[in-house]
C-alpha cells in the first residue's frame, strides 16, 4: 500500500532538495533540533519536513543554523525526541501534492473492486453502486460465509447507472456481486491518503517529479537551464517506466450472446 506520505518523500527525494538525518537534542511539538544542519538561515522556509517513523509531514516556518533549529506548523501530538528520523526540503509540500496528482492523472485509469451489491430473487436489473461505472467484469459469490468463490458471469450489460444481467442467477438473495470497474485515481491531499498499488512507485515518482519541475518552469520562465535538464532527464525516466511498468488493467469480458 503506497501512501501520499511516501509518494510525496520519494518524488522529494528525486527533485534533489533533500536533507535527511536525526535530532541531535529534543526539541517540542513544534520544533526539531539537529545542530549537523549547515544551511544558511531561513533556507527551509515554507519548505516541507518529513517524520519517517510516524509518516507525517509539516511546513517549515523557520530555520535557525546557529541553534539547528526547525520550526515546523501544525504542532505534532508529543515532543520530538532526540534521535528523531526526518528528511526535510526546502520545496513546497502543495508544489509536491500537485505534482503527484498530476502524476496519477497522467498515468490514468485503474481497476478497482466493489463489493456492496448482492443478489436479489428474481432480479436481473441492478442500479450501480455511487461511482462504479466503465464496468468490465462482474462475478458471483457461491456463498455468504467464508471461504468464498467468485464466478463470473457470461451475459450482462451496463447502460445509464444500471447493470443488466441476461442470465439466470442461481444463488440465493444475499450473495456478493463482485464488480470490476475502471476509475481515474482519486485526488490525494493527506498524508494517509491511499494510492492504487496497481501503480509503480518508482513510475509515480518521476512522473510527478516530471511535472513538478514542468510546473516550476511554467511559473519562472525557461531561462532556468539546470530546471529544464532535470525536467528532460525526468521525462526521458518518466517514458522508459511508462513502458516496462504498464497499469494492469482489467479488460473488459467477452460476453455471450442473447439469445
Amino acid at each position: 500500500m503506497t501512501t501520499l506520505f511516501e509518494a510525496l518523500l520519494g518524488t522529494a527525494e528525486l527533485i534533489g532538495m533533500t536533507r535527511s538525518g536525526k535530532t541531535t537534542a529534543a526539541g517540542s511539538t513544534s520544533t526539531l533540533v539537529d545542530v549537523t544542519l549547515m544551511d544558511t538561515d531561513d533556507s527551509y522556509n515554507g519548505g516541507t519536513v518529513f517524520f519517517t517513523s510516524s509518516s507525517l509531514t509539516r511546513r517549515v516556518t523557520d530555520y535557525a543554523q546557529s541553534s539547528g533549529t526547525v520550526t515546523f506548523t501544525p504542532v505534532m501530538s508529543a515532543l520530538i525526541a532526540v534521535d528523531t528520523y526526518y528528511t526535510i526540503t526546502n520545496a513546497r509540500r502543495e508544489d509536491i501534492v500537485q505534482a503527484v496528482n498530476q502524476a496519477l492523472r497522467q498515468i490514468g485509469a485503474v481497476t478497482k473492486i466493489n463489493d456492496t451489491l448482492v443478489v436479489i430473487d428474481d432480479t436481473q436489473e441492478y442500479t450501480l453502486p455511487a461511482g462504479v461505472s466503465n464496468v468490465t467484469r462482474i462475478s458471483i459469490a457461491n456463498d455468504v460465509n467464508d471461504p468464498v468463490e467468485y464466478y463470473r458471469a457470461y451475459s450482462w450489460h451496463e447502460y445509464d447507472g444500471k447493470l443488466y444481467i441476461h442470465e439466470a442467477v442461481n444463488y440465493a438473495t444475499g450473495h456478493t456481486i463482485r464488480l470490476y470497474y475502471d476509475a481515474p485515481p482519486t485526488q490525494v491531499n493527506a498524508d494517509d491518503d491511499v494510492i492504487s498499488d496497481l501503480i509503480d512507485r518508482n513510475r509515480l515518482y518521476w512522473t510527478a517529479a516530471y511535472h513538478f519541475f514542468r510546473n516550476r518552469l511554467a511559473i519562472e520562465g525557461n531561462q532556468d537551464q539546470r530546471v529544464k535538464m532535470l525536467m528532460q532527464e525526468a521525462q526521458a525516466k518518466t517514458e522508459q517506466l511508462a513502458r516496462s511498468h504498464p497499469v494492469r488493467r482489467q479488460e473488459l469480458d467477452a460476453k455471450l450472446a442473447r439469445w
